[in-house]
C-alpha cells in the first residue's frame, strides 16, 4: 500500500563537529519533522520531536545520507566528511516536492502529479487550516472551478457545484470509494471535520475510466489521515459569529506505530457545538443550532512486504435545528427544521504487491449506513418524518506494467454498489424508496508511447436497475510534456446520470407559508453527457522561488438535462416542482490558476473561473414569469485567493478570499413584501478572511484571526415564516473573529 504524505523540505543543515560526529535538523515550514528516518551508509536513526539527529562514531571519507520521507519519497545526499567541515545539504531541490506531490485520484494508483495524464488538485490539510475550514465544505472553495453554496435558509444544506454543475454531478469518494450516497450529499460534507483529512484531490472532468458514471463534472476524492509516526495532537477553536454567537470546535488524534512500521493506527475524535444566529432580527434563524460528535479510527497492517491491510471507521451523529427560535417543542414552534444524523462508515482493502511493487491487486469492500429522524413544518404540521439510507460496495483492481516499446501500464476491476434509501414524512404524503444496484467493469491503458507523451484510453461498461441496458462510457486522456517546466494535458469522456432521486429532491422547502417539494416524472429518462477538458501547465523552480500557472478549460453537452419546472400545488396546498428531461444544455468555461513560493516566506495561491451554463430550451421555473434558459443559482464568474506570509520563524499570517459572481436567484412570491414570483440578480460578494498563528513552542501553536472581515452578507434575507427558504445565496456566515490553539505531543 503507497503511503502518501505531501511535503517538502525547506532547510536540511547538517553540521560535522569533529571527525566522529554527524548531527542536524530536519523542518518542514519551519517546524521540526520528527520520527523521520535518516540513514548515514548501513547506520539508521530517527529525528527527534525537534527534528534533531545525531551519528556518532563516524570515520573520515565519502558517505551517503539518505532522509526516507515517505515509501515513496526518499532523497539522496553525498559528500566528504573531514576535520573541520561544515556540510549543507542543498534543500532547493527537494522543493521540487511542491510541484510534484504522489497522488492517487484520477487512476487510482501512485502517480506523481506532473507524471499523471489526468490533472489532479490537491486541498491537503495545511490548506484547510489557514483558511480556518472546520469541515470539507469549508475548504473546497478554495479549489479552481469549485463553489460550495449554502441552499436552505432554515437548515443550511450544502451543495458542491463544479465547472457549473450541481451537486449530483460530482463523484464524492470516501478513501477512493464511492460510498457517499445522495442522502449526505445535502449535508455530508459538513459533517466531515477538517481534523480527519489528510488531503483531498479533486479531478475537473470524467478523464479515466476507473470511476463511476456519475463522474460528470468531476471527481472529489476526501483522504482521511493515515498513521505516519506514534504521537498525539489536541486542536480547539473558539469562534463568535456576528461577533455574539459562540461555535466552538474541538478535536482530538492519538497514532501508535510499532518500531517495525508494519503496523500503525490512529483514532481521532472531533465535537462542534454552534449556537443559532438570526441576521435581521425577525427571531427566526439564517444559521442553525448545530452540535456534531464523531470517532474514527484509520490503520494498517503489514503481513509481509507483499501484502498489506488497510482499513477505515467513523460513526459520527449530527444534531441541527433552525428557523423559529422561541424555546419551544420543534413541532410548536411557527417555522421550524430538526434533523438528527447518524452516521457509519467503514471500509477496508487488502493488496498483494509483486517483488517490484509495479504489479499488484486489490480486493476491497466500503459499508455506509446513516439514519436519521427529520422534522419540516408549519404552525404545528405533522411534518415528522424518518429515514434510512445504506450503501455497501465490493470491488476489485489489478494493475500489471509491462514493456511494449515504452512503459505501458494496464488495469482492470469490477464493483458492485447497493443502495437503499427510504425517506417518509406521512404528514405530507411524501416517500420516496429507492434500491439502487449499480455493476461496472472497467479497462484502462497507461501508455508512455513517446519520451513526452502519455496516453490513457479506457471503457467501463455500467449496468443500473433502473436503466433498460447496461451503457458503455469510453473515456481518454492524454499530456504531452513540453520541456522540463510545461504540460498539456486533454481527456475526453462520456457518462450519465440515472432517472433516481438525488440529494435535492430529499430536501423540502418553505415558501409563502406552505411545503415546496420535488417530485420525479414517472417517465424520467437517464441523463447523458460528453465532456472535454484542456489545460496548459507551467510549474519552474529555482533557487529563490518556485512558481507557475495552469489555464483549464472545459466544454460539458447534457442530452435530456434534468430540469425543474413549476406544476403549481398539490391536494395539499403544497408547492410542487417537477424533475423532467428537457432538450439538453451547454456548460463552457476556462479556470485559470496561479501559484508562487518565494523562498518559504511567502506563498500564494489563486483560482478563478468565467463560465457559461445554459439550457437548449427555455425552461418555465415559475408559472407567472418568463422561462429562461439560463441555470439559476450559478454565477459566471468566481475564485479565490491564499497568501501564506513567514515573516520570522514562529509567526505565520495567513489571507484567504472568496469571491462570488452575481446570478439568478429566484424567489417565490409570497413571503413578506415579495407579493409574486420574482428572479432576481444577487450581487457580487467578496470574502476576506485573516489568520494569524504563532508557535510558541515546539509543541503549542496559538491562532487567532478574523473570517468575513468586510462582512459581505446576504443584506435581504427574507423575515418570519412564510419566508422563501431557498432563497439565499452569498457567503455561509457574516464577520466572526475566532482563536484557539494547537498541542502536540
Amino acid at each position: 500500500m503507497f503511503k502518501i504524505v505531501v511535503l517538502y523540505l525547506l532547510t536540511f543543515p547538517i553540521l560535522l563537529i569533529g571527525q566522529t560526529d554527524v548531527k542536524g535538523s530536519l523542518t518542514y515550514f519551519g517546524e521540526p519533522f520528527a520520527n523521520t528516518s535518516i540513514f548515514l551508509d548501513k547506520k539508521r536513526q530517527q529525528t527527534n520531536a525537534d527534528g534533531f539527529f545525531l551519528f556518532k562514531d563516524i570515520a573520515k571519507g565519502n558517505h551517503e545520507i539518505k532522509v526516507k520521507v515517505n515509501d515513496d519519497n526518499i532523497l539522496i545526499f553525498s559528500g566528504i566528511l573531514d576535520r573541520d567541515s561544515s556540510y549543507t545539504i542543498d534543500a532547493e531541490l527537494a522543493k521540487l516536492e511542491l510541484l510534484n506531490p504522489i497522488v492517487i485520484t484520477g487512476t487510482r494508483y501512485s502517480r506523481r502529479k506532473l507524471d499523471n495524464a489526468v490533472p489532479v488538485n490537491i486541498l491537503d490539510s495545511r490548506s484547510l487550516e489557514i483558511t480556518q475550514s472546520s469541515n470539507v465544505a469549508d475548504g473546497l472553495c478554495f479549489q479552481p472551478g469549485l463553489r460550495v453554496e449554502t441552499d436552505c435558509q432554515t437548515c443550511n444544506y450544502t451543495q458542491l457545484r463544479m465547472n457549473g454543475l450541481g451537486g449530483s454531478y460530482s463523484q464524492i469518494l470516501i478513501n477512493n470509494r464511492p460510498i457517499f450516497s445522495s442522502l449526505l450529499g445535502l449535508y455530508g460534507l459538513e459533517q466531515i471535520p477538517s481534523s480527519l483529512i489528510d488531503r483531498v484531490e479533486v479531478v475537473r472532468g470524467g478523464g479515466s475510466a476507473v470511476y463511476g458514471s456519475g463522474a460528470i463534472a468531476g471527481v472529489v476524492n476526501i483522504i482521511t489521515k493515515k498513521p505516519t509516526s506514534s504521537g498525539m495532537l489536541f486542536k480547539h477553536n473558539t469562534m463568535l459569529t456576528n461577533g455574539n454567537q459562540p461555535d466552538f470546535t474541538s478535536s482530538f488524534s492519538s497514532t501508535s506505530v510499532n518500531e517495525k512500521q508494519t503496523f500503525g493506527i490512529t483514532f481521532m475524535g472531533n465535537h462542534r457545538k454552534r449556537n443559532d444566529f438570526d441576521a435581521n432580527g425577525d427571531n427566526f434563524s439564517e444559521l442553525s443550532s448545530l452540535t456534531q460528535f464523531g470517532l474514527a479510527a484509520n490503520g494498517y497492517y503489514l503481513f509481509s512486504k507483499r501484502n498489506e491491510l488497510e482499513f477505515n471507521f467513523s460513526n459520527s451523529s449530527e444534531e441541527r435545528q433552525g428557523g423559529e427560535m422561541r424555546p419551544l417543542p420543534t413541532d410548536q414552534l411557527q417555522q421550524s427544521e430538526y434533523r438528527n444524523h447518524k452516521v457509519l462508515m467503514a471500509d477496508a482493502a487488502f493488496t498483494h504487491y509483486a517483488n517490484n511493487k509495479n504489479n499488484w491487486w486489490s480486493t476491497y469492500a466500503a459499508v455506509q449506513n446513516t439514519n436519521r429522524i427529520h422534522y419540516t413544518g408549519i404552525d404545528g404540521d405533522n411534518g415528522w418524518g424518518t429515514t434510512k439510507n445504506y450503501s455497501y460496495q465490493i470491488g476489485m483492481q489489478a494493475l500489471r506494467q509491462v514493456g511494449l516499446v515504452k512503459e505501458h501500464t494496464l488495469t482492470a476491476g469490477a464493483e458492485f454498489l447497493k443502495e437503499y434509501t427510504f425517506d417518509e414524512i406521512k404528514g405530507y404524503n411524501y416517500l420516496i424508496d429507492q434500491r439502487i444496484q449499480k455493476f461496472g467493469i472497467y479497462a484502462q491503458s497507461e501508455w508512455n508511447l513517446l519520451r513526452n507523451f502519455t496516453l490513457i484510453s479506457g471503457a467501463r461498461l455500467n449496468y443500473h436497475n433502473l436503466l433498460d441496458k447496461p451503457i458503455l462510457t469510453p473515456r481518454f486522456s492524454a499530456m504531452y510534456k513540453l520541456g522540463k517546466w510545461q504540460r498539456i494535458r486533454a481527456s475526453y469522456s462520456q457518462a450519465f446520470k440515472a432517472p433516481q432521486a438525488f440529494e435535492a429532491d430529499m430536501h423540502l422547502a418553505f415558501a409563502a407559508g406552505t411545503i415546496s417539494r420535488i417530485v420525479i416524472d414517472p417517465n424520467l429518462k437517464q441523463e447523458q453527457s460528453e465532456g472535454v477538458n484542456i489545460s496548459w501547465d507551467f510549474d519552474k523552480a529555482n533557487k529563490k522561488m518556485i512558481y507557475g500557472f495552469t489555464v483549464n478549460g472545459f466544454y460539458t453537452q447534457l442530452q435530456n438535462a434534468f430540469i425543474l419546472e413549476e406544476q403549481g400545488t398539490n391536494a395539499q396546498g403544497n408547492q410542487v416542482l417537477l424533475r423532467k428531461n428537457g432538450a439538453g444544455a451547454l456548460v463552457q468555461g476556462i479556470s485559470c490558476e496561479l501559484r508562487l513560493n518565494c523562498k518559504s516566506k511567502i506563498q500564494v495561491e489563486s483560482g478563478f473561473t468565467v463560465q457559461e451554463s445554459r439550457y437548449e430550451e427555455e425552461v418555465s421555473w415559475s408559472e407567472n414569469l418568463n422561462s429562461t434558459k439560463r441555470f439559476l443559482r450559478t454565477p459566471n464568474t468566481y475564485g479565490f485567493f491564499t497568501l501564506e506570509l513567514h515573516p520570522v520563524k514562529k509567526l505565520d499570517i495567513d489571507i484567504s478570499s472568496v469571491y462570488t459572481g452575481s446570478m439568478l436567484v429566484p424567489h417565490f412570491g409570497g413571503a413578506p413584501g415579495i407579493p409574486s414570483d420574482v428572479l432576481n440578480t444577487s450581487a457580487s460578494f467578496l470574502e476576506l478572511n485573516l489568520r494569524l498563528a504563532y508557535k510558541a513552542t515546539s509543541a503549542i501553536t496559538f491562532h487567532m484571526g478574523v473570517q468575513n472581515i468586510l462582512n459581505a452578507y446576504q443584506k435581504d434575507f427574507d423575515t418570519e415564516k412564510n419566508r422563501d427558504s431557498n432563497y439565499v445565496y452569498g457567503p455561509a456566515r457574516p464577520r466572526s473573529f475566532y482563536a484557539g490553539l494547537k498541542i502536540k505531543i
